[in-house]
């Protein structure tokens, strides 16, 4: 676990985001993410770089579960639902 998060933060740090210029549909678990990895706010830093509206939605599980049953059918209701035009 500890040598895959130092992997993920590196690739982070070296990595240069640039703005978004469109609309967010963040999917999100329970809000425990690592806060040495993500920006603790809503949208999970994501903020800085979009451009257009936000707009995000809490997935029940942890970030592994979230693309198998129950929860993908959350995942998909959500995203038909709520799509951004």
């Amino acid at each position: 676990h500890h040598f895959l998060l130092g992997i993920a933060l590196s690739a982070a740090r070296r990595y240069g985001l640039r703005p978004y210029h469109g609309d967010l549909h963040l999917l999100r678990t329970a809000p425990d993410a690592p806060p040495d990895l993500f920006s603790p706010d809503d949208t999970l830093g994501w903020q800085r770089y979009v451009q257009g509206r936000e707009l995000v939605d809490e997935i029940p599980g942890y970030h592994g579960e979230i693309l198998h049953e129950p929860n993908v059918a959350t995942v998909a209701d959500l995203l038909s639902a709520k799509a951004i035009p």
